[in-house]
């Protein structure tokens, strides 16, 4: 009798495990569907110094969503890129005064967005994110190249269109901004 108690038990079990396995299988193509719609745009940024000041290379504009950015290092020290979201309102000279502040907490209006590790001389390195319409600046400090007298590096970009949307755009991104800042 227990054999076909247990027999029983495991049969409605089995059943379930099928029908799960079909479902999933079936949702499948809709997550295809998704990757291929959240197809990344690219945020090339090119990184070096200018004298004892790092310097930032962006493009003016990239659109809303998923986003690759990609820092390419051309210097001889140290670079990283990290983004800032501003809130409407707020200027790259706003948060300027923000950075020369070391030390100071953040104001509400200033957002970390994401950006990538530190690239070495030549190299690479690149980070996948959702990025909101807004005013952006890339920032570089000079953390990496402690002793070697460096300053900052800043540029400024804007994320337009839909934040929902992921798929990059046929058009290309617009002239790169070449904002220097001099601390």
């Amino acid at each position: 009798m227990r054999d076909k108690l247990k027999q029983k038990s495991g049969a409605p079990a089995l059943a379930l495990i099928v029908v799960a396995s079909i479902g999933l299988a079936g949702c499948g193509d809709h997550f295809g569907d998704k990757q291929a719609a959240a197809t990344p745009s690219k945020l090339a940024i090119t990184a070096t110094e200018a004298g004892k000041h790092l310097h930032l290379s962006v493009p003016r504009s990239v659109p809303a969503g998923l986003v690759t950015v990609e820092l390419t290092n051309t210097g001889k020290a140290f670079h990283e890129s990290q983004l800032i979201r501003l809130d409407p309102g707020h200027t790259l000279k706003d948060a300027l005064k923000v950075i020369a502040a070391e030390g100071a907490p953040s104001p509400g209006w200033i957002h970390v967005a994401g950006g990538t590790g530190p690239a070495p001389p030549g190299g690479k390195r690149s980070a996948t994110q959702r990025l909101r319409p807004g005013n952006y600046i890339a920032y570089d400090a000079p953390f990496q190249n402690e002793g070697k007298g460096l300053k900052f590096g800043v540029a400024s970009f804007k994320v337009e269109g839909e934040a929902g949307g992921g798929r990059a755009t046929t058009s290309p991104m617009t002239p790169p901004s070449r904002t220097r800042v001099r601390a």
